[in-house]
């Protein structure tokens, strides 16, 4: 198993999906290799793409939170973020991912990159959202590639 740092964890390991109880509804990457629990209360609207992209929308009182992944959805590069936005790594089984995050003017947004290629995100949600939102992206679990 890998680690990651994220939220108030310092170091934890990103669990495997089968070790994880998921009271809501997964939602999975393109290969189904990264996996998120959404809790209920929330809405989710999924859609495969042309080429086999996943594209997740999820929607929490007036707010949404993105996943897009597949071969045609490559992260944003670490350049395209200012300086206000904290830069976390963390591992997977499937490698070296990417965490952003900012709180400016008491909303706050993340991005995270996704293995192989895809990402997730909110932006500009006020705290109790952020939190909610929080809440579904730490429940990140892992799925072995061919299982």
């Amino acid at each position: 198993m890998g680690t990651i740092v994220m939220g108030l964890m310092l170091l934890g390991v990103v669990p495997g999906c089968g070790e994880v109880r998921c009271g809501g509804k997964r939602i999975s990457s393109d290969l189904d290799l990264i996996s998120f629990c959404v809790p209920r209360g929330m809405r989710v609207e999924s859609a495969t793409g042309e080429h086999g992209d996943v594209h997740h929308t999820v929607r929490y009182r007036r707010y949404t939170l993105r996943m897009v992944s597949g071969p045609h959805y490559s992260a944003k590069r670490q350049e395209e973020f200012g300086a206000e936005w904290e830069v976390r790594s963390w591992e997977s089984p499937h490698g070296e991912r990417k965490e952003y995050r900012r709180d400016a003017g008491g909303l706050r947004s993340r991005y995270m990159t996704l293995a192989p290629n895809g990402w997730v995100e909110y932006s500009d949600a006020p705290a109790a959202v952020a939190k909610a939102f929080d809440g579904l992206l730490d429940s990140i679990c892992w799925r072995p590639l061919g299982r």
